[in-house]
């Protein structure tokens, strides 16, 4: 009786042995699986950075923008673009031209430069969210391989080069009406104006270096 008494509680301890042994084998690979499916999606979420990236530093736009932005017909840009390019020497009646053009061609680029950041900005928000899901089940080494900080510095960059765009229409405008309301080309107003408009355009070649140097870091170019 008591050897069959051992036999059962030596079978019972091997039963829960196996058991024990199969969850924590079980539980491992599904923890494999969960970390593996998250690293994919943070790479494909590299991916899918690393194209708007591309196409947000050259200023263009996904299909999305060109359908939402869409920009002044050809001729008058070519107009617009003219006058606005000698402003300091056009009539009364070039003035009140290129002011009429103003709403329709000058915040082409700088909207459809926003709406690309804006996405930029929702996808890398979503690259950390995975990021920070994988560092919960994952090595936190592992996780160091991704570069969550380099792509919020782009980002950031982005973003400047955006607030940028909308500052030198800004700019534009200040200029036209001026001129309108029968300020020299030479007033303080104006002379302030380009001034702006110099010290942006400065920034904008500092800023440009420091994003194509930092995505080509990232993209490994």
């Amino acid at each position: 009786m008591k050897k069959n008494l051992n036999k059962i509680i030596i079978a019972g301890l091997v039963f829960v042995g196996v058991v024990f042994f199969a969850t924590s084998y079980f539980m491992e690979e599904h923890e494999k699986d969960v970390v593996s499916g998250i690293t994919l999606a943070i790479v494909e979420q590299e991916k899918t950075l690393a194209t708007i990236a591309e196409v947000t530093d050259r200023n263009g736009a996904d299909a999305v923008a060109e359908r939402i932005i869409v920009d002044c017909s050809l001729e008058n840009r070519v107009r617009f673009d003219d006058l606005l390019g000698r402003l300091a020497t056009v009539n009364a009646s070039e003035l009140d031209e290129v002011d009429n053009l103003f709403d329709k061609c000058a915040p082409f680029f700088a909207e459809r430069k926003a709406v690309m950041v804006s996405r930029m900005e929702r996808e890398y928000e979503m690259y950390q969210k995975l990021v920070e899901l994988l560092s919960v089940v994952d090595d936190p080494i592992a996780v160091a391989e991704f570069n969550t900080k380099g792509w919020g510095d782009l980002v950031a960059f982005e973003v400047r080069r955006s607030e940028i765009f909308n500052e030198q229409v800004k700019i534009q405008k200040a200029i036209i009406q001026a001129l309108q309301e029968g300020n020299l080309s030479s007033s303080e107003f104006i002379q302030d104006e380009m001034e702006r408009a110099r010290n942006i355009a400065e920034e904008v070649v500092i800023v440009d270096k420091q994003s194509d140097t930092l995505r080509a870091k990232l993209l490994n170019l």
